[in-house]
């Protein structure tokens, strides 16, 4: 009798909770506040929504429409395959003030880091409409780089723009080494205020000119010379490629090769023209710039979106060669085993 009761129980006690969840997760003619409207998602949601993931660097490509399995409700589910580099609490944000500028919706998100799963949902106050499931994986890398600008002030210019001593960018002023004193003045102010500088060493017969002309003896007093003058340029870049310098020494001395382009930017089109040509190419950029491209009025506007993408702008002294080296190439080959020799009877 104890183990009938017992058993009607648990049946009462299944039926009850599965029809609670039938009851939750399906259309109900009587209970109108568990329908769910398709009206409200409109596709012009998604596709601003998908703007907002585009200017985060997410692909069009890792981003997937899915039908989930066993559902009667046939809301929409986009499933995006995102790298763990992604800021995705900053995207949750923009993504909720895209969506409430433009319906009565709201972004509701759920962070289960456990399962490599960050999801958001559309919801409008009764239902979910659409939801946004973001798979964190390292399949998936975002095209962005480290980004080094060495700027070029003009010879007669003692002022260094706005933009680089608030140091909203953040860029290396470049000096032109002759003539000592006001470069010698400059590099003070520069170091005294923690702004990132270096010098730019001209070719030809100029007194601290390193020419390939010059005996390696004479070029390492020339290098020890400005080391001695500006002991706090981050480095060195000379214009004559054919002075060959240890670059793992300090100070660092960098011919012109190191530069990713020979051109120098002076807008931010320019910026953006050779950011697009490099893309995916190499994790660091290094580029010339003119001392009209940090007052470009876009550029501020820029750099928030470059930002956001993941590309990073650097002080050049904070370069690292082996810092964007190739992880297989630096993988050691185990010792070979030294082959024993045979013994030989006498």
């Amino acid at each position: 009798m104890a183990v009938r009761f017992v058993f009607i129980l648990i049946l009462t006690v299944v039926t009850t909770i599965s029809g609670s969840i039938f009851f939750l997760s399906e259309p109900d003619q009587e209970h109108p506040e568990y329908h769910f409207d398709s009206t409200r998602w409109v596709p012009s949601y998604h596709q601003s929504l998908v703007k907002v993931l585009s200017d985060y660097g997410i692909e069009d490509g890792w981003i997937s429409k899915s039908e989930p399995a066993g559902r009667r409700i046939k809301r929409p589910v986009w499933v995006i395959k995102t790298p763990k580099d992604l800021p995705v609490t900053d995207l949750h944000t923009e993504m909720s003030q895209v969506l409430t500028a433009e319906s009565p919706l709201r972004l509701e998100g759920y962070d289960n880091r456990k399962d490599q799963i960050v999801s958001l949902h559309a919801f409008d106050g009764k239902s979910v409409v659409a939801s946004y499931l973001f798979e964190l994986t390292d399949k998936v890398t975002r095209q962005n780089s480290d980004i080094y600008l060495l700027v070029l002030p003009e010879k007669e210019e003692t002022d260094i723009p706005g933009i680089i001593r608030s140091k909203v960018l953040q860029a290396t002023v470049l000096l032109p080494a002759d003539p000592v004193s006001s470069a010698q003045k400059l590099a003070a102010d520069l170091s005294g205020n923690a702004i990132d500088f270096g010098m730019l060493i001209p070719a030809g017969d100029g007194k601290l000119t390193i020419s390939s002309a010059l005996a390696q003896k004479d070029i390492l007093q020339r290098k020890n010379k400005l080391s001695v003058i500006f002991p706090a340029a981050s480095v060195y870049l000379m214009n004559d490629r054919s002075v060959r310098t240890d670059p793992e020494k300090q100070p660092k001395f960098r011919t012109r090769s190191v530069l990713t382009s020979e051109s120098v930017l002076k807008s931010t089109k320019d910026l953006d023209l050779v950011l697009s040509q490099q893309k995916g190419k190499s994790k660091y950029q290094i580029y010339l710039v003119s001392s009209e491209f940090p007052g470009d009025q876009e550029l501020q506007d820029r750099l928030a979106a470059l930002t956001k993408k993941g590309y990073r702008f650097r002080y050049f002294r904070d370069f690292r060669e082996a810092d964007y080296s190739d992880p297989a190439r630096q993988v050691k080959k185990p010792a070979a085993k030294p082959t024993p020799k045979k013994k030989v009877r006498k």
